[in-house]
């Protein structure tokens, strides 16, 4: 019983809540059944179905390049990217998240469910021409090691400094 599917992109909600939200959302035992997947939808399709799947599905939906997606968007995902890692082991090797409106709160929480090897597959991270600085690219050269095919990080025409530079370079030794 209870909400299957609830669109919330886009949204005008905080990161605080997402995250409550996110933790609230978590699949109960019996989620495996249907692939364990998020329960975050994007939006109506053509069709005038109920919703397109955000990251669970199939196939799973990756690209949001220029959607204008907020910190509390990328929340969302990562909880998506956490409860789709079997999936994304399987399918999908790319994220794009690039012209969109994530600063240091989203960056981290992308992050978060990079490092704890949600998706070891991907081979490509765009996050170019958001608002990210360092806490955000510091968190994610941080991630880095638990990315072993990722080939293609894109991180141009944000406002990263030194110490993502610092960062990058210590984890590319």
């Amino acid at each position: 019983g209870g909400v299957a599917y609830c669109n919330l992109l886009k949204c005008r909600f905080g990161v605080q809540s997402a995250w409550a939200l996110a933790a609230a959302a978590e699949p109960a035992a019996d989620a495996a059944a249907d692939g364990g997947g998020g329960k975050f939808w994007t939006r109506p399709p053509a069709d005038g179905a109920c919703g397109a799947p955000l990251l669970c599905g199939s196939p799973m939906r990756t690209n949001f390049y220029g959607e204008g997606l907020s910190d509390s968007d990328a929340v969302l995902i990562a909880a998506s990217l956490r409860r789709t890692t079997a999936q994304w082991s399987l399918s999908q090797k790319d994220l794009n998240l690039a012209a969109n409106r994530l600063s240091d709160a989203g960056g981290v929480a992308l992050a978060s469910a990079l490092e704890a090897r949600c998706v070891p597959a991907l081979r490509k991270l765009y996050l170019a021409a958001n608002h990210l600085a360092d806490a955000a690219g510091v968190a994610l050269c941080g991630a880095l090691h638990a990315l072993p095919e990722l080939r293609d990080l894109r991180l141009d025409r944000n406002s990263l400094g030194d110490k993502t530079i610092l960062a990058l370079a210590a984890a590319l030794r």
